[in-house]
């Protein structure tokens, strides 16, 4: 037996009838209250139980990750999975419905404290206050559903998108590592360690070297994370981040890899629609990408940060303001 819709009118006198606010899985045509999912989006399962006839459904178990009993669920074998909560509107502002007493509706409002002490509701804490409401006062009580199968579903076909676009430029020559760049003694050097911490001590570690062992002195450095050399920032020929750029068809992209005929990018520019368009692939919100030939890109250069630079005006900054706090001091 398919598990009857929520009605508030549905009710003894008297008695007080809370408003469902919980997840709901559809599973073989019967709902089902969801008794946990272990993080949406780790897992491929959930428990479902307090389903329609007071009766746990065949292969209930106990899980100790997901914390109670029930029925392991596949999510594509869900019919739907929402959440569900019902809301009213009282003197021209939302509240949260969570009960029915009579002619009472009590209600959750999350406002001001000033418009809710004014018009008689208790103020729980800052932010939010509870009243009983009047039923005849009451409008709009309606429930609300958010689709979190059809979430879920996105958010797998994202994670596809992704592994695909990864497998689809594996072949191509990286154009950006994420690292900086350290000149030191005439040989660029990769950075290694954290650059705050690194700023903080003085120094940064440095390997991987254009060819060869690592330089004399390689130390293991537990706060930096890993082996290289201790260097002074003073005493680096130069210091800086690289990141490539292009355009095509006038919009403009962050360069990622690259081969003889083609080339990968992220958009940066503003207008998604455009990107939608053009046949971009969206992988995320803010990641949008494609592969382009290369004799369709236009100005494709590489920018330098100085970023020893930067820290010499911050060292200098420092030290202005030390000199300034020591004055003031005497």
């Amino acid at each position: 037996m398919r598990e009857e819709k929520f009605d508030p009118d549905d009710r003894v006198d008297g008695e007080r009838v809370s408003f469902p606010n919980d997840a709901v899985a559809v599973w073989r045509g019967k709902d089902f209250r969801v008794v946990s999912c272990g993080g949406v989006g780790r897992v491929r399962s959930f428990l479902v139980a307090l389903h329609p006839g007071g009766r746990d459904p065949e292969g209930l178990i106990y899980d100790e990750e997901l914390g109670g009993y029930g029925t392991p669920i596949d999510l594509e074998d869900l019919d739907a999975w929402y959440r569900r909560a019902w809301y009213f509107t009282w003197r021209g502002e939302q509240f949260s419905a969570l009960s029915r007493r009579g002619d009472l509706i009590d209600g959750r409002f999350f406002g001001t404290e000033t418009w809710a002490a004014a018009n008689g509701l208790t103020v729980m804490e800052r932010g939010m206050a509870q009243g009983a409401i009047p039923l005849s006062e009451v409008e709009d009580l309606h429930e609300e559903r958010e689709d979190l199968l059809a979430k879920w579903k996105t958010r797998q076909k994202r994670k596809r998108d992704k592994l695909n676009w990864t497998r689809s430029v594996s072949g191509l020559e990286k154009m950006q590592d994420g690292s900086t760049r350290a000149v030191w003694h005439g040989r660029e050097y990769r950075m290694r360690g954290s650059s705050g911490i690194g700023l903080q001590r003085k120094y940064f570690l440095i390997r991987l070297r254009p060819d060869g062992p690592d330089p004399d002195g390689a130390v293991y450095d537990e706060k930096l994370g890993g082996y290289g050399i201790p260097i002074d920032p003073l005493d680096l020929e130069a210091w800086y981040s690289t990141t490539w750029y292009f355009s095509w068809r006038g919009e403009p992209f962050r360069a990622s890899a690259r081969s003889e005929d083609e080339i990968a990018g992220t958009f940066i520019g503003m207008d998604d629609d455009w990107a939608k368009a053009n046949g971009l692939e969206f992988l995320d919100h803010c990641w949008i990408v494609g592969k382009f030939p290369i004799a369709e890109v236009e100005n494709l250069h590489e920018e330098r940060q100085d970023l020893l630079a930067k820290w010499k005006a911050d060292l200098a900054k420092q030290r202005d303001k030390d000199q300034l706090k020591r004055k003031q001091e005497h």
